[in-house]
């Protein structure tokens, strides 16, 4: 049973926490074209660009892009070009995750193209690119065009802030003092599931800039990543029904995992995408 308790303090932990952000939904309603805003697939590239490349020289696959110029998002992100994050496929670095070369962009790459030009041509270089979801070493199992929208995230019991904030509600709303290091014990069991599940909600958390979700730890709690202040892109495990009602895999990190693209704000409003974490974990 759920108290009036956690009911209340799960309000107020949204409404200190609450961040804006854009939410992002997985759809199959069309084919994504290469200028589009989607997951998977061959990306927007042009001829004067080098092809990302990862620390083997191997060429590096579309992980998701951004068509900036369909959505118009407000600062601190571009309002115009297209973003893409690119990974390697070679099962050596587990999704391009290499942990001793955190924020270098050796097996992973972010991309922005800030002018976007429309020439059939373009679509020779394209062709270049392997797809990821055509690769054995993939969490994406196809190609799936992305709608955007503004939303607003909260914070996840995961992140080093929400045990700090959980215990000053405490003392704040009901006037006692509570270990800050074991917040859960205040408590059930059934009730911090409550919480955690209404934070973040059942959907996959697809997003831009906000909270994110947390699920195995928090980059932050390295001094040296809390440079990252920004989370830039998140793409979440994501499990549809399809037509005829059986459950699809379209994103699979590990075992229903979520990736992270983390930036310094400052780069992000100059513009700079050369250092940026990216990590993804799995429950």
């Amino acid at each position: 049973m759920i108290s009036e308790k956690a009911n209340t303090l799960l309000a107020e932990l949204k409404q200190r926490s609450a961040a804006k952000c854009y939410s992002l939904e997985t759809t199959y309603t069309r084919i994504p074209g290469l200028y589009a805003t989607k997951v998977g697939g061959l990306p927007y590239w042009t001829f004067d660009r080098h092809l990302p490349l990862d620390s083997k020289g191997n060429k590096m696959a579309l992980l998701a892009q951004i068509n900036l110029n369909e959505f118009k998002l407000d600062s601190p992100m571009p309002s115009e070009g297209i973003l893409q994050f690119f990974l390697s496929v070679d099962p050596d670095f587990l999704y391009g995750l290499d942990s001793d070369t955190e924020g270098k962009q050796t097996n992973f790459k972010v991309e922005w193209h800030e002018d976007i030009k429309c020439n059939l041509n373009l679509i020779k270089i394209q062709m270049e690119f392997p797809e990821m979801q055509k690769c054995d070493n993939s969490p994406l199992k196809g190609e799936f065009t992305m709608k955007l929208q503004k939303d607003v995230s909260y914070i996840s019991q995961e992140d080093h802030r929400y045990n700090p904030l959980f215990s000053k509600l405490i003392e704040e709303k009901y006037g006692e003092k509570i270990d800050p290091d074991m917040p859960w014990s205040y408590l059930s069991g059934e009730e911090n599931d409550f919480i955690r599940e209404q934070l973040f909600g059942s959907k996959p958390a697809h997003q831009i800039l906000g909270n994110p979700k947390l699920i195995q730890g928090d980059p932050w709690n390295k001094e040296k990543n809390r440079h990252y202040d920004t989370l830039l892109f998140q793409l979440d495990s994501d499990i549809k029904r399809n037509k005829t009602n059986d459950l699809e895999e379209r994103i699979m990190w590990g075992d229903m995992g979520i990736a992270d693209f983390y930036i310094n704000k400052q780069d992000l409003l100059n513009r700079n995408f050369n250092d940026v974490l990216y990590t993804w974990t799995c429950e």
